[in-house]
């Protein structure tokens, strides 16, 4: 068995004391099985949602998909499968799990237990996540405007003063926050709706999720001419624009929300497959029952519209928000059974892998996209079903690729850089170091 895999009888276990020694992170032993598992799962269901809203076609696409082909027939397939099963249901999970490696983080690391009432403690925090803003900036500026490891690393710097919170508070603290962007989306609604009575305005607004053959063509030459300077200089606004429109608006409410969630959760033994089996099961059922009907309908009523801008925030937008909260957690139901179960077997290895590797996988997904889809011009050329083709292929290679890694390092690429950043030192990579 995978040193990072144990038994589901051992992952219900608490963490072993480590050596307060030295400053390290965290052993192979000491990790949690589920929580690897589960951010693979996550790891990989963020591909299809980059590449079909993203990588592979223009950026409005996230909003009005229509305009990356007809959505019928196979091809309305292909879009619901990856809108139902995997758009910001993954993002939920990452943010969770953010929380709860936080969680993880303090109890684990010998300098943090060793000094957690000094400066000390907050400072390796601090400085993980100021490391992280800096290959986020990087990536977002340098490669993709779709970033999300600065978003992290700003949505995070608070949760630390909380760490010490019972599970009821991190809640009652958590699930208003997640709310806020709901009510932000629905007011957006009611504006665009207003704005329905000044024709300039609103054709103004309309071309943003309508646009032009001219902005199409400009987009399409930026992002599928092969030329990096021309991405470069498209994708730097786009960027700016999601770090000072799209963060303040929707991702700190959210994603700091979920942090917190997050850490609750895996104190009550929720992420480290502790918790009844009742529990799990009832996640699953309530989380899909209601997620995927609520979804659906407003992915329906929302195409039937033609991607009316007041509809894309006001019923589009957060149906697809709210419902993803209860599909992630049947998702989680669903992977902690699993794991309960022993069933996954070598499949739960290779989801394990990709967990421990998800910084390393992460930046390769963009750097695989960005190749595949501007440098090779297939930008905009391939139909959705296809797009799924690409997608699995890239699981195959990153589960194979991060699963024979391991067997030789300790941390994939970008782990042994941010953790050697953090504890101020290179550390060990080969597994047979000391």
């Amino acid at each position: 068995m995978h040193p990072a895999m144990p038994t589901a009888h051992a992952s219900q276990t608490p963490l072993p004391a480590p050596d307060t020694s030295r400053a390290a992170p965290i052993a192979q032993g000491d990790r949690i099985a589920a929580l690897d598992i589960l951010r693979g799962v996550a790891m990989l269901g963020i591909l299809p949602v980059n590449i079909m809203t993203s990588f592979a076609v223009i950026h409005i696409t996230l909003f009005n998909p229509s305009l990356a082909g007809p959505l019928s027939g196979a091809e309305r397939w292909a879009y619901l499968v990856m809108h139902l099963g995997f758009e910001m249901k993954m993002m939920t999970l990452f943010s969770l799990l953010f929380g709860a490696g936080m969680v993880v983080f303090t109890q684990s690391d010998p300098s943090v237990r060793l000094s957690s009432a000094t400066r000390r403690t907050a400072g390796r925090y601090y400085l993980r996540l100021g490391w992280l803003a800096l290959f986020g900036l990087i990536h977002a500026y340098g490669l993709w405007y779709g970033d999300i490891l600065f978003t992290y690393a700003i949505c995070a710097l608070p949760v630390y003063l909380l760490r010490n919170c019972r599970p009821a508070t991190l809640l009652a603290i958590g699930i208003p926050l997640i709310m806020v962007a709901v009510v932000i989306f629905l007011g957006l609604g009611g504006l665009m709706h207003l704005m329905r009575g000044n024709p300039d305005a609103w054709k103004q607004v309309s071309a943003e999720f309508h646009p032009s053959a001219e902005a199409v063509a400009a987009e399409l030459a930026a992002r599928g001419g092969g030329n990096y300077f021309d991405l470069l200089k498209w994708n730097f606004p786009n960027a700016l624009m999601m770090h000072l429109a799209v963060f303040p608006l929707f991702a700190i409410w959210r994603i700091f929300g979920l942090m917190l969630v997050g850490m609750a959760l895996f104190k009550l033994g929720i992420l480290s497959a502790r918790a009844s089996t009742g529990t799990y099961f009832a996640m699953v059922i309530f989380g899909f029952v209601i997620g995927l009907p609520m979804q659906y309908l407003g992915f329906a009523y929302t195409d039937r519209s033609n991607y009316d801008p007041a509809m894309v925030y006001g019923v589009f937008t957060n149906t697809t928000y709210i419902a993803s909260l209860f599909i992630a957690a049947g998702y989680i139901g669903v992977v902690m059974l699993a794991v309960r179960a022993g069933m996954l077997g070598f499949f739960g290895k290779l989801l394990a892998s990709v967990g421990q590797m998800a910084f390393t996988c992460y930046l390769m997904q963009t750097a695989i996209c960005i190749t595949l889809f501007t440098f090779l011009g297939y930008f905009s050329k391939l139909s959705r079903v296809e797009l799924w083709g690409v997608t699995i292929a890239i699981w195959i290679f990153q589960m194979l690729f991060a699963t024979l890694w391991l067997t030789r390092f300790r941390f994939g690429p970008a782990e042994w850089l941010w953790r050697s950043l953090i504890y101020l030192k290179p550390q060990p990579m080969l597994r047979s170091s000391t």
